[in-house]
């Protein structure tokens, strides 16, 4: 696994970095955001993990536009602990939220369990996945409904792939929660059932009505194929 790393100290960059591949990773580092984005667009990591507050643009403009181009997860550093901060990063499609001073075993704890939860060890980037007239385009981060192109959130996105890559298979409440926003989520079936019905007003012809995005009562969701 590639994982991008931000940060304008560089004791820190030095630290964190030989403690990832020291982990068995490959590290690209980076001293701002621009910096930053350079290096992603260039290196295509499968983790970022930023400092918010480094040279512009900061960790959450980064944070945006990484999220806006490749569905890669997001580890956001901190010196500050506020609440609206954490809420900030994690609105804007943020997967973890490390306030500084941390230690690097607590960091690396979080880096395998998004890798293990998102699939950043072996997660596709490129390819076409499809069902029905719904098409994700990875290496572009597009999703089209026959011909007409969709335009989805970090979360909607991250919910229609885990459906896409499980056709014709029900996938469970607690498999979504798991993939989408992680296990010790507070997140429950309200909240996923809002992002459904967001998917289906964007998706289907008739949401009232859905032919794609079908419930399983008490289980949780498929995507119809065919």
């Amino acid at each position: 696994m590639l994982v991008l790393l931000a940060d304008d100290d560089t004791d820190l960059l030095d630290l964190v970095s030989y403690a990832i591949r020291k982990d068995g990773h490959k590290v690209v580092t980076a001293s701002t955001g621009r910096d930053a984005l350079r290096a992603a667009e260039r290196q295509r990591p499968d983790m970022a993990i930023l400092d918010v507050m480094m040279p512009p643009p900061d960790g959450f403009e980064v944070c945006r536009e990484l999220r806006t181009k490749r569905p890669i997860p997001v580890i956001l550093l901190t010196a500050r602990g506020e609440e609206s901060n954490k809420v900030c990063g994690l609105d804007l499609g943020a997967d973890d939220y490390v306030t500084k001073p941390f230690s690097t075993k607590e960091l690396l704890a979080r880096v395998r369990a998004i890798a293990r939860r998102t699939g950043a060890l072996n997660r596709p980037q490129r390819g076409v996945l499809t069902a029905g007239s719904i098409r994700m385009e990875l290496d572009r981060h597009e999703v089209w409904s026959g011909d007409r192109p969709v335009e989805l959130t970090p979360r909607e996105y991250e919910l229609l792939y885990r459906l896409l890559i499980s056709p014709n298979s029900v996938v469970t409440h607690d498999e979504l929660y798991e993939f989408v926003w992680g296990i010790d989520s507070d997140v429950d079936a309200a909240v996923v059932k809002v992002y459904i019905r967001h998917l289906r007003e964007k998706l289907e012809r008739n949401p009232s009505a859905p032919e794609l995005l079908l419930s399983v009562r008490g289980i949780g969701y498929k995507l119809r194929a065919a």
